[in-house]
């Protein structure tokens, strides 16, 4: 879709105010609604694809700025995306924590394992436009450690009820999973 320069500016403040409403809602522990200001601010991102930087190919902004524009977009869409996965952490965590008394218990596994897939999706999509990004590690991180020990968990429910060639791939693959958790917090 193309957009004027009008258009642009205009969705860029948008995507910009959509955060900003979500980091209130955020910090009124309202997750919910943030993550739905977060994702809103998303789908108003103009697109950068097409701003490209000089001929020399040195990186070096333009005189008209495009890179300076592209690289704010993209900044806030890495911001977007960071907060979404925090917002979706708050979320999961929510939905683990025991009820209150003459509460309703919330904690559906399949639907805390949905929010932890969404969390690494968010941070894997984020820091491939910014590998350098601490936040996203950690967040990936976080999701990366539930998956490990979920999967520890299960193996020791498992016990002997499994043959021990299928426990040997299990523990592997378990292995796997906590080095990718411990490399996102190094």
């Amino acid at each position: 879709k193309i957009m004027s320069t009008n258009q642009e500016a205009s969705a860029l403040s948008s995507s910009k105010k959509r955060k900003e409403d979500g980091n209130r809602l955020f910090g009124n522990k309202i997750y919910s609604a943030a993550l739905a200001c977060y994702r809103a601010g998303l789908e108003d991102l103009p697109p950068y694809a097409k701003v490209t930087t000089n001929d020399q190919g040195d990186g070096n902004a333009t005189n008209d700025g495009t890179n300076d524009y592209r690289n704010e977009i993209i900044n806030l869409e890495v911001g977007l995306r960071s907060n979404i996965a925090l917002a979706l952490l708050k979320l999961a965590e929510e939905k683990q924590l025991p009820p209150l008394p003459g509460g309703v218990a919330t904690n559906n596994q399949e639907e805390v394992h949905k929010l932890y897939t969404e969390i690494e999706e968010e941070c894997n999509i984020a820091l491939q436009l910014d590998s350098m990004n601490p936040k996203l590690y950690h967040r990936r991180g976080l999701a990366r450690q539930y998956f490990a020990e979920q999967n520890q968990m299960q193996l020791q429910c498992d016990g002997d009820s499994s043959s021990s060639s299928n426990d040997d791939e299990t523990q592997l693959r378990l292995d796997e999973q906590w080095k990718l958790a411990e490399e996102d917090f190094k």
